[in-house]
């Protein structure tokens, strides 16, 4: 079946020589992986490769408009088309924007899934990513604000609604409770207080929240907790260390 739909693109691995796999969140159906044979860069004539799939198109998180052919059984799909949707003014020109992206991409690679379509969720990313691109300062705590508000398009949003002061955080339930469970996966009280002032924030008010570099590096790890224990397989993250070390 052929679609047309705007897309983001997530990752990019090699295949073989002239090849690779292009993990993409798309409007119409969700994640999809497509085959993708690139250009070399020159033919054996010693011309330029006139293909439209171009390798600038391909580096994560950019935004692009496809048209390509479904196959429901089929793992891999193929690109018929693609062009440059929006271009970014400062994303992929910032230092520590362009790691915040790397970030943002590996994880939405193992936080959505396949082929299951999300108009709000697409929206969301996309909106989210144009912000970043466009403020100018003020911007450490948007993974964080990024991946909790993620929560409420993935169907495991923490139930908020029970915080009381002194109240702890029950990673594996999801909601807050007066006293400790049976297990480890819980945060203190005093860090419970933190998580529920940072699930009411938002990308305009994200500046308001005032926490050091290893604040917010522990806040990160609970997050990634918090999605290994309510997605399949998630992962350790390799782009997290690299968000650290430019100073996030």
């Amino acid at each position: 079946m052929f679609y047309k739909s705007e897309a983001i693109v997530l990752r990019t691995v090699r295949y073989s020589d002239s090849r690779v796999i292009v993990d993409m969140l798309t409007e119409v159906l969700g994640r999809l992986s497509f085959v993708v044979s690139l250009p070399q860069a020159k033919s054996s004539g010693g011309k330029q490769s006139k293909s439209k799939m171009k390798r600038q198109f391909f580096q994560p998180l950019t935004m692009v408009s496809i048209e390509f052919d479904y196959r429901q059984n089929n793992e891999l799909q193929h690109l018929r088309d693609i062009r440059l949707s929006i271009a970014y003014s400062s994303l992929f020109y910032d230092y520590t924007k362009l790691q915040l992206a790397f970030f943002l991409s590996e994880f939405l690679v193992h936080a959505t899934r396949r082929d299951i379509a999300d108009n709000h969720l697409f929206s969301f990313v996309r909106n989210s990513l144009l912000f970043l691109d466009t403020t100018g300062e003020g911007y450490a705590n948007f993974h964080i604000v990024f991946c909790l508000r993620l929560t409420r398009f993935l169907g495991v949003f923490p139930d908020t609604g029970d915080y009381e002061e002194g109240f702890i955080f029950d990673l594996r339930d999801g909601n807050f409770a007066p006293t400790p469970p049976f297990h480890t996966d819980y945060l203190n009280s005093a860090d419970a207080h933190t998580f529920n002032t940072l699930m009411r924030l938002s990308f305009s008010t994200m500046h308001l929240f005032a926490a050091s570099r290893s604040d917010r590096n522990r806040i990160t790890d609970e997050i990634i907790r918090y999605y290994k224990l309510h997605i399949p397989s998630f992962p350790d993250l390799q782009a997290l260390s690299v968000l650290r070390e430019c100073g996030i």
